[in-house]
């Protein structure tokens, strides 16, 4: 049985804090010894160290073992089955290839204390219907032992959804299409730009040198006013943001107003990337129903990083 390094043993590579945290991610995506996912990438360094400590693993273990794909965290295979096994409620797992032809099947049958076993495949004919079968690369290679990856996940991901707090495995992760994201062009920004925002009493603002309050597209929707956002403070703290109690302004307005207020406050561009980092897959789910609210955060982010925030000198020991 793997056992795992539980993450609240204290050692000199535990960050206790988020500052702590934030330097200690900015060394490790300098050293060449970390994963590439994270060389270069602070946040991603962040987003993993806190999966890892949600999840039971140390720091280290985090990086070795969380990998960062199109723009999701996810578990390789087999600390998917490591955290499985160290989950008190593990009694047994059954796992393999049998079949021919369509038919053959990576199969995997979990059984978890006090509960009935849940047994999940996955065949050639699955991979087909996927567009997988013969993709060049693991499927091309190891077609066998990706049938068995895809038949484990989905069975410890129903058995243990506890222990592995809805993390992708990794090897299924690597087959979802990336999904494209627009960006909004800053430089060609004029000097004083508008932001849109929401008004207070749902309906969508741009405020700015030269719109001042002129009224634009759509008002939100009551389904949209009831909404849960979150949001991960540059404490580190996630908040899911809903319909204020005392204003009555709706979560999109709320959240807008949270995240304006953690772009104003960071002490340094490092702060800002990381927050925006960190905040990515939020930015991204929010943006779908919300386009205009978090391109107005993102503007107010790169407003801030173009004109650089006076980093805090490091103090000297005398």
């Amino acid at each position: 049985m793997t056992s795992l390094v539980p993450a609240a043993r204290s050692s000199l590579m535990t960050p206790t804090n988020m500052r702590d945290a934030m330097m200690f991610a900015d060394r490790l995506a300098d050293s060449a010894l970390v994963p590439k996912d994270y060389q270069g990438k602070p946040g991603n360094v962040l987003v993993a160290l806190q999966w890892g400590q949600e999840i039971g693993l140390g720091p280290m273990q985090a990086l070795q073992a969380i990998a960062i794909i199109n723009g999701r965290a996810a578990l390789w295979g087999d600390t998917l089955l490591a955290l499985a096994r160290n989950h008190p409620g593990f009694v047994s797992i059954d796992e393999g290839v049998r079949g021919e032809g369509d038919e053959r099947h990576g199969y995997c049958t979990v059984e978890r204390r006090g509960q009935n076993p849940t047994h999940n495949e996955f065949s050639v004919a699955d991979a087909k219907k996927a567009g997988l079968w013969g993709k060049q690369g693991p499927w091309q290679n190891y077609p066998d032992r990706m049938m068995k990856m895809r038949a484990r996940g989905f069975s410890l991901r129903d058995a243990f959804p506890d222990a592995i707090r809805g993390l992708y495995i990794a090897e299924e992760a690597q087959d979802i299409p990336a999904e494209p994201r627009a960006v909004p062009n800053l430089a060609d920004a004029a000097p004083q730009p508008s932001h849109p925002v929401v008004a207070r009493e749902g309906s969508m603002r741009e405020f700015g040198a030269e719109v001042a309050g002129r009224q634009v597209e759509r008002p939100l929707s009551p389904a949209e006013d009831d909404e849960a956002l979150p949001l991960v403070s540059l404490d580190g703290i996630l908040r899911e943001l809903r319909r204020g109690r005392t204003t009555g302004a709706p979560a999109p307005v709320v959240w807008q107003a949270a995240a304006l207020r953690e772009v104003a406050r960071a002490e340094s561009t490092t702060a800002l990337r990381v927050f925006r980092e960190v905040n990515g897959p939020h930015f991204a789910s929010i943006a779908g129903q919300h386009p205009d609210i978090v391109a107005a955060v993102e503007a107010a982010i790169e407003a801030r990083v173009f004109a650089p925030i006076d980093e805090p000198e490091p103090e000297v020991a005398e």
